[in-house]
Parts: structure tokens; C-alpha cells; sequence
């Protein structure tokens, strides 16, 4: 039988001398302009229960979980997110305690990759989590921190892109509702004749599918993978929404964007969310933070909670994100404590190999 007590799992690493001191000096920096703008250090266990992420606002697959079990049985995982635990504790530890909370955290993640995929399964990330604040002010606060945070760490020559998790969502369900009309004529049919039976599940059958078809949409819409998106819209032929989920990822740039994406979108939730957008860029610039923020409408995020304003940080010469985050308002009542949030994680390992 083949040892294997001398090489690290896959996925895992090592971190010698100049690695550890280099993170402490991360982590130590991060940490300080935490402590600044008012956000109180939380851990959260390595290992949580799988109900923790097991809801729809999660988006993660099981395979890409570490799954173990407790003594009783009982299904763990060790900790795929930060987001969702911390949520835990702010509606159970934390429930007597005034909002809005600031909390901050520094600590692994655990997510399987593929093999020979060149992504660690671990990954330390130090984020901070605004809970019980909503608005424009709240969101330029996370900003504004995130900003300050990545230059205290060192890094050069960073841009945050700006999107609005309501475009795609908008689009989306748009997409949806012209496609179910298409079988509602033969569901109706069930009324007058047992013989329509079959044809009354279409309903259900394509809600299922919608859900499939979304997630594929996010995924291709994400990764800019226009072949791709271009073969799920195919069958949609010129339905408005098709073409402007098609143009998603080709607007990216500066406000020139938002005006470009007004001659595609109509639906009103869609115009809403470019009009937050425009202004809060607006107040960016005019507190000089202009020359680091871009925008991009094809962010999703793989995560479902997202509700609001998303963004993503990236420093010149990597291609590797280095922040995420954006506005979860309906999370924290999956939790049992109603609560707008909105926050953000530093890919600490990716910001010190750039």
C-alpha cells in the first residue's frame, strides 16, 4: 500500500518562512483597517454542519464540499464560505446585540477544485460583513473599505468592478416568462380532457429546465464564454431579453457602459439597477476613488444570496480575483433574523502571490 505521509493532499499546501511572514504582514494590515472603520474580529468553526449551506440562497454544489460525519451521524462539512456562518452567528450568539453589526473575520475556506485545475482547495480569505445597513451609504462604506484595505496590503495597480446581481436576475426572469407562455395554452387543456394530462406538467417540467437553463446562462455569463452563450440563447431567437443577456459580457468599462446598456435593457428592474449604479459611481468619483473602479454588468457570483450591488477586485498582472462581494438583503432572514447585509472577502492567498 502507497504511503502518502511525506506529500500534502490535493488541493493542500505548505507555507514556510518568508510565505507565513508575508501573510502575517497581509493579514496584520487587513486587520488594522478592519479595526478603523469600526469592525469586531469573529471565528467561526472549521467544521459546521451541512444545514448551514444546505439552502437555496447557497448556489454551492455538494461536490464541492468536504463532507465528514460527527459522532451521532450527523452530516459536517468543513466551511466552503464565510458568509453563511457568520450570518449564523449574528442571528443566534448575536441576537440581542443593536444594528447595524460590523464584523470582520480572517480564516480558510475549504472547496474542492477540479484536478490539476491549478486552484487550492484551501484559500484564506479576511473579509468584513455589514449587517442590519441598507442603502446607497452602506454600500459606499464597503467600498470605501475595500479600497483602503487593498492599498494598506500593498497592492498596486488594483481595479473593482461594479455590477448589480438585479441585471441578470431581471433578464433572466424575463426570459423565463415569455418561454412559459408558450405552454400554457396545453396546461390549461387539462381542464376539459384527462387526455391533456401530460401536457398540464409542462409547467412544472420547465420550471425545472429554467432553473438549469439560468444556471448555465450565470455560469457562461461569468466566465465571458460567448460561444456558449450564444448556443443556450439560440432557441430564443429575437426575444429582447435573449439579446441583452447575449451583450452582458461585452459591457465593461467605464460610465459609458451604463448608457450603452439603456439601449438594450426595457425591463424596469434592469433601468433601476443601472440608475443605482450610475449614481453611486458618481459618488465614488466624488470621493476620489474614480481612478479604481470600473464597471462590469456580466458580474453573477456563484453564490445565489446576492441581492444588490456585486463587485470584484482584480490587480494588474493576475488574473486570479483578489476581493468579492456585494449586497445579500434576504439572507439573514433564512437564518431567522430579517436583516439587509452587504460585505466583502480579500483572497488573501491570491493577493500575496500577486
Amino acid at each position: 500500500m502507497k504511503r502518502h505521509d511525506k506529500i500534502t493532499p490535493e488541493g493542500m499546501r505548505d507555507y514556510l518562512f518568508d510565505d507565513v511572514q508575508a501573510y502575517d504582514s497581509v493579514r496584520d494590515a487587513l486587520a488594522n483597517v478592519f479595526e478603523l472603520h469600526g469592525y469586531r474580529p469573529v471565528a467561526t468553526p472549521l467544521l459546521e454542519f451541512h444545514d448551514v449551506f444546505r439552502r437555496h440562497a447557497h448556489g454551492w454544489l455538494a461536490d464541492r464540499m468536504y463532507h465528514t460525519t460527527d459522532s451521532r451521524g450527523r452530516l459536517l462539512v468543513l466551511r466552503p464560505d464565510n458568509t453563511l456562518p457568520i450570518a449564523r452567528i449574528a442571528a443566534t450568539h448575536l441576537l440581542r446585540e443593536p444594528l447595524p453589526l460590523r464584523l470582520c473575520y480572517h480564516q480558510s475556506v475549504f472547496r474542492r477544485s477540479q484536478v490539476y485545475g491549478g486552484h487550492a482547495d484551501e484559500s484564506m480569505q479576511s473579509g468584513v460583513e455589514l449587517l442590519g445597513a441598507h442603502g446607497m451609504d452602506a454600500d459606499l462604506e464597503i467600498l470605501s473599505c475595500a479600497v483602503q484595505a487593498l492599498r494598506a496590503a500593498g497592492a498596486q495597480g488594483f481595479r473593482i468592478e461594479l455590477g448589480h446581481a438585479e441585471i441578470f436576475s431581471c433578464l433572466a426572469d424575463s426570459l423565463r416568462a415569455v418561454e412559459s407562455l408558450s405552454c400554457l395554452a396545453d396546461s390549461l387543456c387539462a381542464v376539459e380532457s384527462l387526455s391533456c394530462l401530460a401536457d398540464s406538467l409542462c409547467a412544472a417540467e420547465n420550471l425545472e429546465a429554467g432553473e438549469t437553463l439560468r444556471d448555465e446562462l450565470a455560469s457562461a455569463i461569468e466566465s465571458k464564454n460567448t460561444p456558449a452563450l450564444k448556443a443556450l440563447l439560440a432557441p430564443h431567437g429575437e426575444n429582447p431579453a435573449a439579446k441583452a443577456l447575449l451583450a452582458l459580457p461585452t459591457l465593461f468599462g467605464g460610465e459609458e457602459v451604463l448608457q450603452r446598456a439603456r439601449e438594450l435593457f426595457s425591463a424596469p428592474c434592469a433601468i433601476a439597477a443601472l440608475d443605482y449604479l450610475a449614481e453611486l459611481f458618481a459618488k465614488l468619483k466624488a470621493q476620489g476613488l474614480g481612478d479604481c473602479i470600473d464597471i462590469d454588468l456580466s458580474l453573477v457570483h456563484g453564490q445565489h444570496y446576492y441581492t444588490g450591488l456585486v463587485f470584484r477586485g482584480f490587480i494588474a498582472g493576475s488574473g486570479a480575483t483578489v476581493l468579492a462581494g456585494g449586497r445579500y438583503d434576504n439572507l439573514m432572514a433564512e437564518f431567522g433574523r430579517d436583516a439587509a447585509a452587504v460585505g466583502f472577502a480579500i483572497e488573501v492567498d491570491a493577493l500575496v502571490n500577486a
